[in-house]
């Protein structure tokens, strides 16, 4: 997403910024076999955050003008 331009800086910010959320709340998976792991319940939060981004990135498609779409021929 970077080098494409297609989309403003803070949307790949936000993107990002899911990561870890969705990263730590697989410690809940992690638990199921070792015991003594914590289990941080982040998953539902990154989970809807991600699906906010993913809506916004789509938004952010159709708002491209076509001529910046179209491929040069």
């Amino acid at each position: 997403m970077r080098p494409s331009r297609l989309f403003p800086g803070w949307l790949i910010g936000f993107g990002l910024m899911t990561v870890p959320l969705l990263l730590v709340g697989q410690s809940e998976l992690l638990a199921t076999v070792m015991a003594g792991i914590p289990v941080l319940k982040t998953t539902a939060i990154g989970f809807v955050l991600w699906e906010v981004w993913l809506l916004m990135v789509g938004i952010s498609l159709l708002q491209v003008p076509q001529q910046r779409l179209a491929p040069k021929v």
